[in-house]
């Protein structure tokens, strides 16, 4: 049976076998841990209580705590691909603003070559490149929040962008890489 943890915090469980089997498991040896840690009990109702107070605070701050989402999508694929996955995202969100016709924060995201001449973006690590931790900003509280207008990128984007970076950045030359200057009147283009 799977383990659901999308019950409130703190909320008990009619069945054992609705508790994480990390819990279950342990049930077997709470005789014995409690016989290690305690006094020979002098009466059998103080065995029922020092057991059953182990088993219930189991099995109560066993939904205390969450499990760590997946550090990936589900609908993305391990590898991210620059022309599938991270151009579109530039082309909509960012190439407005950072290109040859308008400069803004000396990136330019036209091509390999440029978007590489800035230290903005750093293959590899996601948390040290500004052109990724600039996108996790709250817009309205801090200035450089990217994108400062239209859409906000969604978590789905914003995790492309950090497995890119941290798969290397991999960014390639030619058509396929190049996203071509804005036309003011028409958006973003190529």
């Amino acid at each position: 049976m799977e383990h659901s943890t999308d019950r409130p915090a703190g909320r008990g469980s009619s069945s054992i076998e609705d508790r994480p089997p990390e819990v279950v498991a342990l049930l077997p040896a709470l005789p014995a841990m409690i016989h290690s840690v305690s006094s020979p009990p002098r009466s059998f109702p103080g065995i029922l209580f020092l057991g059953a107070a182990s088993v219930a605070m189991a099995v109560f701050t066993s939904g205390c705590s969450k499990r760590p989402a997946p550090a990936s999508s589900p609908a993305l694929p391990e590898k991210i691909d620059f022309v599938t996955h991270v151009k579109p995202l530039l082309k909509t969100h960012c190439l407005p603003c950072h290109n040859t016709g308008l400069l803004l924060g000396n990136l330019n995201l036209e091509n390999r070559e440029l978007a590489f001449s800035s230290p903005f973006i750093i293959p590899g690590q996601p948390s040290a490149s500004k052109f990724y931790t600039v996108t996790l900003l709250t817009e309205g509280k801090h200035a450089e929040a990217m994108p400062p207008e239209g859409p906000r990128l969604s978590d789905e984007n914003k995790e492309v962008l950090r497995r890119w970076i941290e798969q290397g950045a991999p960014w390639p030359e030619g058509p396929e890489g190049t996203l071509l200057p804005v036309d003011p009147t028409k958006g973003a283009a190529g």
